[in-house]
């Protein structure tokens, strides 16, 4: 019977939340069972999917806010409250990029969404309203 990497995905999880004291030997049992099951080559797409499981059962959002430049610490906190509020999370994890192909403003991804606010994009939304 051949297994997903969802399947694996979810049974880590589980394992998880059933031996929280003994997460080293249940993630050394994991990586025996995908190499006996000769699945270790899966072992990076399984941890994406472990990593949206774990973040949705812990209602956690990963979000990245790319500028051209560095942001203050007020604009980041703003930008945070934002997402948290659009995202419905309780917990959002921000990591910053900066990104010097951005004319300005900053795009915004969180989950499987992207909030582009780009001066760029914003420019090409005005060119397509003009020629409307």
């Amino acid at each position: 019977m051949k297994i997903a990497p969802k399947q694996y995905a979810t049974a880590l999880l589980e394992s998880l939340d059933e031996n929280s004291g003994k997460k080293k030997e249940v993630a050394a049992r994991f990586a025996e069972s995908l190499i006996d099951d000769g699945q270790i080559s899966k072992l990076k797409e399984i941890m994406e999917i472990f990593d949206d499981l774990w973040n949705k059962k812990n209602d956690l959002v990963k979000a990245e806010i790319i500028s051209a430049n560095s942001l203050s610490k007020e604009m980041q906190k703003s930008l945070k409250d934002l997402l948290t509020k659009i995202s419905g999370g309780n917990k959002v994890e921000v990591t910053e990029k900066i990104d010097k192909h951005l004319l300005g403003g900053t795009i915004l991804r969180y989950g499987d969404r992207i909030l582009d606010l780009s001066l760029k994009n914003k420019i090409e939304k005005l060119k397509e309203d003009l020629n409307s």
